[in-house]
């Protein structure tokens, strides 16, 4: 079975009414755009959770928009909305977008387009290791290493074991920038830094080599392999 998991992560740290409510608006808003959310009653629980797997948009009280939460937790996501804001308002802090809403159900629309092209690349996978599971975004897999009857997915947040064939996620995530590039490597394409001969070398300084007979193949897909954005 299939666990890649297409959609926007969005947290909503409120008081369960509210919460309830901006999600119901979020769901008529986005009907054309996937997406999950998890809510959280005090923005600490945000901040344990967030440690284990990023949130794409966060939505909050503008009343916790304090400058010790920006570079800590703020800029872990793409977008964070505030609402409960004196009025509508858009910046940029880093690479954050912050919007502030003062009617989240009257302005949300002005900012749909941002929430849309968010939600563009953001691809999930559920990988089942240790007798628990937990979703990584395709984007934040370096490389997956065929060890014989295992997987080790290399990642930004470590590695992890499952059972599983190189064979089967080539096929599946071909389409999503991974390329084959040795018998025992599948490789996304977003993590390459630069090729040294019959190398890769890879933005979290590893490096894995090219097999021959892949060489060609691999060239061929990086010349044409456009990414998405890198929020």
């Amino acid at each position: 079975m299939d666990r890649t998991v297409i959609g926007m992560r969005i947290a909503v740290v409120a008081e369960a009414e509210k919460a309830k409510d901006m999600i119901f608006t979020l769901g008529v808003q986005l009907e054309d755009t996937a997406f999950s959310f998890r809510w959280f009653a005090k923005l600490a629980q945000y901040a344990k959770a967030v440690q284990a797997l990023p949130y794409d948009v966060l939505i909050l009280s503008e009343k916790m928009d304090l400058p010790r939460f920006r570079d800590t937790l703020f800029t872990k996501a793409s977008i964070v909305l505030f609402v409960d804001s004196a009025s509508y308002q858009s910046r940029k802090y880093n690479q954050t977008t912050f919007l502030y809403l003062h009617d989240f159900q009257k302005e949300l629309p002005f900012c749909l387009h941002l929430l849309k092209q968010c939600a563009k690349g953001k691809q999930y996978y559920l990988i089942h290791t240790q007798g628990a599971s937990m979703q990584i975004r395709l984007r934040d897999i370096y490389y997956v290493e065929k060890q014989e009857k295992y997987l080790l997915y290399h990642t930004k947040y470590g590695i992890f074991q499952e059972r599983g064939t190189l064979k089967e996620k080539e096929a599946k995530w071909q389409e999503d920038g991974f390329v084959r590039v040795h018998h025992a490597f599948l490789l996304n394409l977003r993590s390459v830094k630069a090729v040294r001969g019959d190398e890769v070398e890879l933005i979290n300084q590893e490096s894995i080599p090219i097999s021959r007979s892949k060489k060609h193949r691999f060239y061929e897909t990086l010349q044409t392999f456009q990414p998405d954005d890198a929020s």
